[in-house]
């Protein structure tokens, strides 16, 4: 049996950090968390306000598991994060039922004749 690979990507976050990454109810609070995030993103941290793609893959066969919103103090604070294995597990069961897919249709064709 083939191993599943998992290819972790992020990705630039669309939505602005004002407004989206803290709402607690306390206007300063959440500005403070805000400028936090947006002066980590300025130093250079990706992982500060991003989107992330967890990829499990067979082959060319992928399945995928999306997050947006994200606020990480490096890469390493996401893979230690249990979210990163809900996603692997989401993307791995995208990866299974295309796989199961794409076994019930040969199986109909092969059936066919």
């Amino acid at each position: 049996m083939k191993e599943v690979e998992f290819i972790v990507e992020i990705l630039p976050e669309e939505a602005p950090v004002r407004g989206n990454a803290c709402c607690t109810g306390d206007d300063d609070f959440d500005r403070q968390v805000e400028d936090e995030i947006l002066a980590d993103l300025a130093g250079g941290n990706d992982w500060a306000w991003c989107s992330v793609k967890v990829t499990a893959r067979v082959d060319s066969i992928e399945g995928t598991a999306y997050s947006r919103y994200c606020n990480y103090t490096n890469k390493t604070a996401f893979f230690d994060d249990p979210h990163c294995a809900a996603m692997e597990e989401q993307a791995l069961r995208e990866l299974r039922d295309k796989l199961a897919g794409m076994r019930d249709s040969v199986e109909r064709e092969l059936g066919g004749r």
